[in-house]
């Protein structure tokens, strides 16, 4: 379990949401959102830890800046008994997004990018049909699907996004080897 007492720095506030992560049958963990805001930017970080059968050890990390509400660099990996499989870099650099996956580095980006999978946890403002996924370092179509929920399209597996007072209370995840939801902590 992940613990992080809510600062406040020079300049700076931070709120901290946690989510808890079940399956159908038994609870897995814990996702703790954290933003931090100043005069000129936010942050957003997620950050899960999951030992799973007590022999998996999962890192999860998700976490970006927005400043004027467009990115200036993201960060994405998923860690298992610290062996990474999954890495996402996004840099913006004079005027270009730099973005670094295993599968293909050095891949650049112009348009300014001002959604963003991170920032929904605090503010549901969702812009058009399509989200940037800081996770895959790529647009991905963004569906509402009713009043208060949307489907984040990621190839077979769509993700389920649900809001309410403001931000999203529930993530539906379909996964290879289990589903699981998460779900804000009341």
């Amino acid at each position: 379990m992940i613990v992080m007492a809510g600062f406040f720095f020079k300049g700076k506030a931070q709120d901290t949401l946690f989510y808890d992560i079940k399956t159908a049958l038994i609870y897995v963990g814990e996702l703790q959102v954290v933003q931090q805001t100043s005069a000129d930017s936010s942050s957003y970080k997620l950050l899960a830890r999951v030992n799973f059968l007590r022999k998996y050890h999962i890192d999860y990390v998700l976490e970006s800046t927005f400043k004027e509400n467009i990115l200036l660099h993201s960060l994405a990996y998923i860690r298992v008994n610290q062996r990474y499989y999954h890495f996402c870099r996004v840099t913006l650099k004079n005027k270009m997004y730099e973005i670094n996956r295993p599968e293909a580095t050095n891949e650049s980006y112009s348009q300014p990018i001002s959604s963003g999978i991170s920032r929904l946890y605090f503010d549901d403002s969702i812009i058009g049909d399509s989200l940037f996924s800081e996770y895959a370092g790529i647009y991905k179509p963004f569906v509402k699907k009713a009043m208060d929920t949307y489907v984040l399209v990621d190839n077979s597996q769509p993700l389920e996004f649900v809001f309410a007072n403001g931000h999203v209370v529930k993530v539906i995840v379909p996964n290879n080897i289990m589903d699981f939801v998460i779900v804000l902590r009341p």
